[in-house]
């Protein structure tokens, strides 16, 4: 049986934070809420008992950035998920680089909380120990190929979670991001590539959502499309001050057989605004986290690449 999954939920809303408790109290997750960030950082540190935070961004005196801070400095591992809205833009994004897992726009329908939970789910359950011959190895590949059934995503990140943990714990890599950016590109190919569901389907009518993909799922037209996922560690060429040095880099490759994107066509990640200008998260927290993100020209294909030491400290 499946372990429970500890929830922190801090938000200073009395009436959000009270209907949050509930709906997930619900779906059998165990919930302990804080009225303010202050007393969020309290119960975290009185128990160290939690599998994930939720937290709202602005609270008076303690806010979620503060929060998010102050658990970092000690617990590099717990998933932090933020509450935002849209004025808090520049702030979500210096908080994904301190180290928040995902986060979720206000307002926002319930059933895209519960999404993130199961994301966080999946990646809570990967454990495994580090590997001490993992400084030692010199490149790892693996490829898996999948039709197109959204069942299969979270299983092949966990089978990919169980290559790369033991390179991200030996090089102080965050291994949740990384299996949060392959669960999004993952999702991307099979939904919007294989099974062709634009996104405004989803923010339309979830349950219109739900039901199209099964449908397609069934469909040999689009069901038996494949998705490819290739990871591989390897050497690359950083330049670091004008000069080149040699680092270590899971580097993972997701390919589909839908009709492509046009990728000139994305917003500069870069720009605090790019968040207004891209349905969902996912492209926002790969463009976050990785160091390196590319397409193919047809734009079925994307590439990320995580160093796996600093250039600075590459021997």
């Amino acid at each position: 049986m499946e372990p429970i999954l500890r929830i922190l939920l801090i938000d200073d809303d009395a009436s959000l934070i009270m209907l949050l408790a509930k709906y997930l109290n619900g779906l059998d997750y165990q919930v302990t809420t804080a009225g303010n960030g202050q007393q969020g950082l309290d119960l975290f540190f009185e128990s160290h008992a939690y599998d994930a935070v939720i937290t709202d961004i602005k609270m008076p005196e303690v806010n979620g950035l503060e929060v998010l801070k102050r658990i970092r400095q000690e617990d590099e591992e717990t998933p932090i998920i933020l509450m935002t809205g849209h004025s808090e833009i520049d702030t979500t994004i210096e908080a994904l680089r301190m180290g928040a897992l995902d986060f979720i726009l206000k307002p926002f329908n319930l059933k895209e909380l519960e999404e993130v939970l199961k994301k966080i789910r999946t990646i809570r359950h990967m454990l495994q120990e580090p590997l001490k011959v993992i400084p030692y190895v010199q490149q790892d590949e693996v490829q898996v190929v999948i039709p197109s059934h959204t069942e299969l995503i979270n299983s092949s990140v966990i089978y990919f979670h169980s290559r790369f943990r033991p390179f991200c714990q030996s090089y102080y890599v965050d291994h949740n991001k990384i299996s949060l950016c392959l669960q999004e590109a993952l999702t991307n190919a099979v939904i919007h590539g294989n099974l062709d569901i634009d996104s405004e389907v989803k923010e339309a009518d979830w349950d219109e959502f739900d039901a199209l993909v099964k449908e397609r799922e069934k469909d040999p037209q689009y069901g038996q499309k494949t998705v490819s996922l290739y990871q591989q560690v390897v050497a690359r060429n950083v330049e670091e001050n004008g000069e080149a040095t040699s680092v270590m880099a899971l580097e993972f490759t997701v390919e589909d057989q839908g009709k492509g994107y046009d990728t000139s066509l994305l917003p500069d990640f870069s720009d605090p605004l790019a968040l207004l200008s891209v349905s969902g998260r996912g492209l926002l927290i790969i463009h976050s986290f990785m160091d390196e993100v590319r397409w193919n020209e047809k734009g079925n294909q994307i590439t990320m690449v995580k160093y796996l030491q600093p250039p600075d400290e590459a021997a």
